[in-house]
């Protein structure tokens, strides 16, 4: 096995003391909380460097003391080299702290982080159902008026967007069981997605609609017991509607569709 290779050109003769703990003293250090939070490098000027998270911030934020050529690439050397203070922020749970870490990357955008300080595609769906009708669109930048105040729901994920077409597909059906393929609305199999959809429904079919909508929310999983009804193998067309329906359980999957916003907070 071949030797890990230094980026130092001659070995350390002498231990050296660690630079943070020679600008921030051992009792820093020794002081910091050991529950979950959220950290802020400064350099001299106060400009901020870096945002992290831990769920024990005792032990991550003493862990950059021991930074070393050996073991850790330039680019947290030169973060070490340029810290002239820490501030941090105690959460309540870890899963706070990856939350607002989040939030405070997008916001403040620090020099030193690469991941999460680009927000990712969100998407809304605006939900309406008047006269008889069910209306249904994607949009990146909703809009609504004060009659309109809670017809969007989201932010959804990237993934929501390309499952979309086949919620719709299921739902239609779900809606109309009666009706065969040649009687769905012209662009529920357009082989592009789509960003809308709309179709007449009946007052019989409105427990659907309610369940569909806790769904997007992430509730109600006998929505999906709903879709698949009727769905028997082996019958005409099953293959085509089990993949329709697999990638609508996607969205139940660990990985939400709905993303919980936190609100950003400046450090």
């Amino acid at each position: 096995m071949n030797a890990r290779r230094s980026n130092r050109k001659q070995p350390l003769l002498l231990v050296t003391r660690s630079p943070l703990s020679e600008r921030l003293g051992d009792e820093f250090f020794r002081a910091l909380p050991d529950g979950p939070g959220v950290y802020f490098f400064h350099d001299a000027a106060g400009t901020l460097l870096y945002i992290g998270q831990s769920g024990c911030l005792k032990h991550r934020l003493g862990s950059y003391r021991h930074v070393d050529p050996d073991r850790h690439p330039r680019r947290s050397l030169r973060l070490i080299s340029r810290v002239a203070r820490i501030e941090w922020r105690v959460c309540e749970t870890a899963a706070e702290a990856i939350a607002l870490e989040a939030a405070l990357l997008r916001e403040h955008r620090p020099p030193f982080n690469r991941a999460g300080v680009w927000p990712s595609a969100v998407w809304w769906l605006r939900i309406e159902r008047a006269e008889g009708r069910l209306q249904l669109r994607l949009s990146q930048t909703p809009e609504e008026s004060e009659t309109e105040v809670g017809l969007w729901r989201g932010p959804l994920t990237a993934g929501f967007r390309h499952a979309f077409p086949a919620l719709a597909r299921c739902l239609y059906r779900a809606l109309h069981p009666e009706a065969g393929i040649q009687d769905f609305p012209v662009g529920l199999f357009h082989p592009r997605p789509y960003l809308s959809a709309s179709w007449a429904v009946g007052g019989q079919h409105f427990s659907v609609l309610d369940e569909f909508e806790k769904f997007i929310e992430g509730e109600a999983p006998e929505f999906l017991e709903k879709l698949s009804a009727g769905i028997i193998e082996g019958s005409p067309q099953w293959s085509f509607w089990e993949e329709q329906l697999e990638q609508v359980r996607e969205l139940t999957k660990p990985k939400k569709h709905y993303l919980r916003q936190t609100p950003a907070v400046a450090p």
